[in-house]
């Protein structure tokens, strides 16, 4: 246990949500005084199937730690300083200048710093489809990461009676051969895998 761990009596928020999309999204426990100053753990949080919200803990997540430390402080400073430039000449001269860098930082990490493109909300919404959740699995810890792979082969392996390597390979569109794909970490596979779909869907239309 680390000596920060033990200071049970300092206050305890949440802070740097990130990676937001349909309701899903990534946040980190700090440590408060003021401002964050000790991240703790992170969580991806997500609704199961009644509507609850559910905090799945994950490692420490890089983006949404710097979003804690960065949003909270860099808004204090700007409207520190901001307020202390309006005041009138007693204020030093770098006050300005500073509340506008620390606007622009804090305007950065809170409304651009963790936002998923179109294609990684694209990814995550096939996940929640066939997984449940939209949690990539990198983000899982390794036991929960092969629990859920487990879960997905003897899916497969109770509708098809060859692999699923080759099903991609053959072309087969399955988003399940997508989840599985990213489940063993065989990228170029759930590439391919998502073309087959793309190519399935433009073949529909």
């Amino acid at each position: 246990m680390t000596a920060i761990s033990q200071l049970s009596w300092l206050r305890h928020g949440h802070h740097g949500v990130v990676e937001r999309h349909d309701g899903e999204y990534v946040v980190t426990e700090f440590v408060d005084v003021i401002v964050p100053v000790w991240p703790r753990r992170s969580y991806f949080v997500h609704q199961d199937d009644d509507g609850a919200e559910q905090w799945l803990e994950v490692p420490l997540h890089r983006t949404s730690v710097v979003a804690g430390l960065v949003r909270t402080t860099a808004w204090m400073v700007a409207l520190g300083c901001g307020l202390g430039a309006i005041a009138g000449t007693r204020a030093p001269w770098w006050t300005g200048p500073v509340a506008v860098l620390a606007a622009a930082l804090a305007a950065w990490a809170t409304w651009r710093l963790g936002r998923l493109s179109a294609d990684e909300r694209e990814l995550r919404a096939l996940l929640r489809r066939v997984v449940g959740v939209g949690v990539p699995p990198a983000l899982l810890p390794p036991k929960q990461a092969f629990a859920v792979r487990q879960q997905l082969d003897a899916a497969w392996s109770g509708r098809s009676g060859r692999s699923w390597q080759d099903a991609v390979l053959d072309g087969v569109a399955d988003e399940l051969l997508v989840a599985l794909a990213l489940y063993h970490e065989r990228y170029a596979l759930a590439d391919r895998a998502r073309r087959n779909l793309t190519a399935s869907e433009s073949a529909l239309n």
